[in-house]
This record gives C-alpha cells, structure tokens and sequence, in this order.
C-alpha cells in the first residue's frame, strides 16, 4: 500500500506506530542536513513475513541526530512501532512486503517523536469550549466591546441572569493604558447580571466581576487560601482578581462542559499535537478527573501519545508524606492500564510560581534547598516521596542558593 500525502500519516501508519520508543514522525518540509545511515536491521521481508515492516517511509530527510555519515532517505517501522532500520531506499526494500503501508515523503523531513516535558493538554481541550481573548492587549472601552460580544454570542438575553461568561486567554497586564489594575467595577459596567470570569492565560491568575464573585461568597472576611490570593484593595475589598489556587474558590461555582464535549474537545488537541509530531507528553498537573478523561479518551482510540501523568499533591497533602505516598500509589494502581498512560511522577505545588504577574510564591523560601544545610541521606531530609526534583517555571535563582543545587547534583552522582 503506498501514499503520496505526507500529511495523511498522523491519522493512519504514524500514529499506529507512535505507541512504542523511537516512533517517527513527519514534520513537513524541512532544512535540516541529512542523518547517516542506521543499522540495516535482519530478516527478509518476502511477502508479508515477520521481516517485513508495518510502515516504511521513504524519499525522505531522516534526522536521526548523529552527524557525519551518508544521507539517510528511508526508515523502516515494526509491527511492534519500533524502528526496525534506517538506510537509503534501495537498502530498505527488503522490509516492504505485501502488507506493509509505504509513503513518499517527497523530500519532507522525517524525524524521531517529540516529546514534550511540560503541557497541559486536557486543559487545553477544556478551554478550546469557551471563547478567548488570545492574550490580547486592550484598553478597557475595547475589552468592553469584546465581552459585550461574548455574550452575545453565549445566549445573549436568554442567558440572564445566571449564565456565566467564562473566557480563556485573558493577559493580566494587558489593560491599557500600561499599569492600568483590573478591577470588577470595569467587568461590573457592562450591561448584564451574568457573572463573568476572565481566565488569565498563564493559568495564574483570573478576574471576575461582582456577581461572580457574590455567588462564591468571596468577600473582604474571606481567608487567602493555602497556595492562592485574593487581591484586595486599600480598604481590603476584594478587587476581582484571584491567583493560583484562590482560583479555584471561584471555578468550583462554573458549570462544567459535558463529559462527551469534553472528551471530544480533548481529543481534537491530542490529534493537533500528533499530526505536529508529538508522541509523548508529560502532563504537568493530574488529578482523578484527568485521568478519568484519559481512560475514557484511550477507550474510545483517541489518546495516540504517550502521557507521563503528574499526579498533583497540594501543599497540605504533603504534611503527611506516607498518606500523600499511599494517595498517589492508589490513583497508578487504579489506572495502570489505561493503554498510553506512563506513571511514574508527582507534582507537589507548595507555594504558588514566581511569575510576573501572580508571583504567588516565596521565592526565597521554595527555591532554597535545605541540602546545603546538613549532609544527612537524601531520604532522611525529604522522607518516603524523595526520587529527585525539578522546579517548573523557575526564572530567578539567587547566586546564593546555586551552591545547594549544586551539591544535590554531585550527591546523586
């Protein structure tokens, strides 16, 4: 069988065969240099035999990351999704056998898997449902016009006065004039009782207005929680803007999508990050509810990548490390074999990010490492859930606190 389309892969032979190490993946035409011939690989492919290849690529650009050699034009891909050789065309015949899929590049560049060690993916299918504001920046006349739109465009009239205006992708320093605060009395003059939520691109921050926040009950007595602020004006009313998990005081009020629009909306994310050639994602931030949309998604044949779930721990989980242990171990037995899930992480968000504008955490005290300090063993400082850490959207390190995360590197080895 043999295709001329290279765009047709992500759907048919590619991501059948993404499901194992060393996938390939065509990316459409590209300039990089070619890569030198790999191992010829054994056994024949007369007919439809065991030698022969699932899918064969061939007339292509094979990156293959080693430097030097002879140009490299076809890869052979197993039935098991491995890559059986790479080589020149002529070299790679022997793996075409009666059943074996082969496509033409055409001169496109075909590259191993990407893997992307940071995403949300599922919150990306959540937020594709609800319009976005696309990080725009905007004087507060024209954010008007917009949401004025949104809701029209949500129910209008129909809607009043309960339905909520959720829109995605809001830039929390994008109100002009620059250094313009946003506050609810700006939401609070459109002409509408719905409530209305702004979700902050960066995933950090969100703004709502007086209704949103009545019918959460957030008012000037109301705690910041663990993890999460409420932004308070001079007189210590809250002004509408909530940051990291005092976020979530208020999303727990949103009405949530269908789990069939959910899933079908995730899936169209998962088919866009696989025809762009991703093949494994590390998905930063996963609860039950993510894994339960996983399972469904891997039973409906629409999870084609890998995913290394991060399951999340919250701060206060982790006053009892052998219960937040027992906790994560009960979510990887539960869900083990959900077919594309690679267990193996947690995600333990102690005090918020340093990001401009959230900056939520206290820097000082999450990026110092108490390594520095004593020279006891690694379970000894950290307890039962210590493998070895990494801290995401790290931007600013005090010189101080590098000698601690050097002294970590050298006592792993």
């Amino acid at each position: 069988m043999t295709s001329s389309s290279p765009f047709s892969l992500s759907r048919r032979g590619l991501l059948a065969a993404a499901g194992a190490a060393g996938a390939a993946g065509l990316l459409g035409a590209g300039s990089a240099a070619a890569a030198p011939a790999g191992s010829p690989g054994t056994g024949t492919a007369a007919g439809g035999g065991r030698g022969s290849a699932a899918l064969v690529f061939r007339g292509a650009r094979v990156f293959t990351g080693l430097p030097g050699r002879a140009p490299v034009t076809a890869v052979a891909v197993g039935r098991d999704g491995k890559i059986l050789a790479t080589g020149s065309d002529a070299a790679l015949r022997r793996y075409v056998g009666r059943d074996t899929e082969v496509v033409d590049a055409r001169g496109n560049t075909v590259m191993s898997g990407v893997h992307d060690g940071h995403v949300h993916p599922l919150g990306a299918g959540d937020r594709s449902l609800r319009p976005s504001l696309e990080g725009a920046e905007t004087t507060q006349a024209e954010l008007r016009e917009i949401l004025a739109g949104f809701l029209a465009d949500t129910g209008g009239a129909g809607a009043e006065p309960d339905g909520w205006l959720v829109v995605e992708d809001w830039n929390p320093v994008g109100l002009l004039p620059t250094g313009t605060v946003p506050h609810h009395t700006m939401l609070d003059a459109l002409p509408t009782r719905r409530p209305i939520a702004l979700v902050g691109g960066d995933g950090h921050n969100l703004w709502a207005n007086r209704r949103a926040l009545e019918i959460a009950g957030i008012t000037a007595a109301t705690p910041d929680p663990v993890g999460g602020k409420i932004v308070r004006d001079a007189a210590g009313q809250p002004t509408g803007v909530l940051k990291d998990d005092a976020q979530d005081l208020l999303q727990r009020h949103v009405p949530e999508p269908s789990r069939t629009e959910l899933v079908a909306a995730c899936a169209k994310v998962l088919e866009l990050a696989a025809a762009s050639g991703v093949t494994t994602m590390m998905d930063a931030l996963v609860g039950r509810h993510e894994l339960e949309l996983y399972r469904d998604l891997s039973a409906a044949g629409k999870l084609p990548q890998r995913i290394v779930p991060a399951i999340r721990l919250d701060a206060e989980q982790t006053r009892d490390p052998a219960a937040a242990l027992a906790y994560a171990r009960g979510l990887r037995r539960e869900f083990d074999g959900v077919r594309g899930l690679r267990f193996g992480m947690v995600k333990v968000f102690l005090d918020g990010v340093i990001e401009y504008p959230a900056q939520t955490a206290d820097a000082g005290r999450a990026a110092r490492s108490p390594a520095g300090r004593t020279r006891t063993s690694e379970t000894e400082r950290y307890g039962p859930l210590w493998t070895g850490n990494a801290i995401a959207h790290l931007q600013i390190v005090d010189p101080a606190d590098l000698r601690h995360a050097a002294w970590r590197r050298r006592a792993r080895g």
